[in-house]
């Protein structure tokens, strides 16, 4: 059997920075050694957010041997309610599994809902997909040092970017988007411009995820691929400006009929479980 040991409990955890931050976020900082290698975590909360980011940097000198085995690293998320079964991201949507007592693949995130109050625990990474749903709780694992057919696999310095939220159970892409991109800006010179203080290029219906937005094949336009995110079939939509035309394209961005109802700045149609779509904007 696997022997487990929670690095909380058996290692001294030395708290090396609190920090509030103009109101706007607050930071633990603390660091802990296991063996020859050594966790430092930063864990913040912003302001009116749900959730908690830890960033993990880890320097890892753990080797397998045939007295300890093999050597893995975990995150545990333990919770109070009970659980029957565990939601995790696929390609287009999520999947639902029962308890099992051994990882299962996710692309990003690994959610549980909690009756009791009618809202969703998830757990979120940005680079690791070993995820499992266990004894009321939610796990990953973020490293595991094997002996073959590399030696030393996971030897020297990792990275993690680690999130624990609460949302709707329906929010789950909502919120795996907001961890895994965050607003990006580029600081300038103080200067008179010419656009509004804030506008939006595209937006979609809560039903939908943004899988990608590019440059047409042939140059002509933009391209826009969502997907229906809940499992269900019904109505969604997409916003463009008013002056963009659209027009539903394949996978190979050829043209192909489908029904779309134009309404101002909205783009309505019908969708299926958890389908892709592929739209064509172009300038009038």
């Amino acid at each position: 059997p696997l022997k487990e040991i929670n690095l909380n409990q058996s290692c001294p955890v030395y708290v090396t920075e609190i920090d509030k931050k103009d109101n706007f976020q607050q930071v633990i900082k603390y660091e802990l050694k296991y063996g020859k290698s050594s966790i430092k975590v930063t864990l913040s909360l912003d302001a009116n957010q749900k959730m908690l980011v830890y960033l993990a940097d880890v320097d890892w000198h753990e080797v397998f041997s045939p007295e300890t085995g093999i050597p893995a690293l975990k995150f545990n998320l333990p919770f109070n309610f009970q659980a029957s079964s565990y939601e995790y991201k696929t390609a287009c949507g999520t999947i639902s599994r029962s308890e099992l007592n051994h990882d299962v693949p996710s692309l990003g995130f690994a959610g549980v809902f909690n009756r009791n109050i009618g809202k969703s625990l998830i757990l979120l990474t940005d680079s690791v997909y070993a995820f499992r749903g266990e004894n009321n709780s939610l796990k990953l694992t973020l490293l595991r040092a094997s002996q073959y057919p590399d030696k030393y696999p996971e030897y020297g310095i990792h990275n993690y970017k680690i999130g624990v939220g609460i949302c709707e159970p329906e929010g789950y892409h909502q919120i795996d988007h907001t961890f895994r991109y965050p607003i990006q800006h580029i600081t300038n010179t103080v200067h008179n411009g010419k656009f509004k203080l804030e506008g939006r290029f595209i937006g979609t219906s809560d039903n939908l995820a943004v899988s990608c937005v590019k440059v047409a094949e042939d140059g002509n336009g933009i391209v826009m691929r969502v997907y229906e995110t809940l499992g269900k079939e019904g109505n969604a939509f997409i916003s463009f400006k008013s002056n963009w035309q659209v027009q539903a394209v394949d996978i190979l961005e050829r043209n192909v009929s489908r029904e779309l109802e134009f309404d101002g700045d909205l783009v309505r149609f019908a969708v299926k479980p958890n389908e892709m779509i592929s739209l064509r904007g172009t300038k009038e």
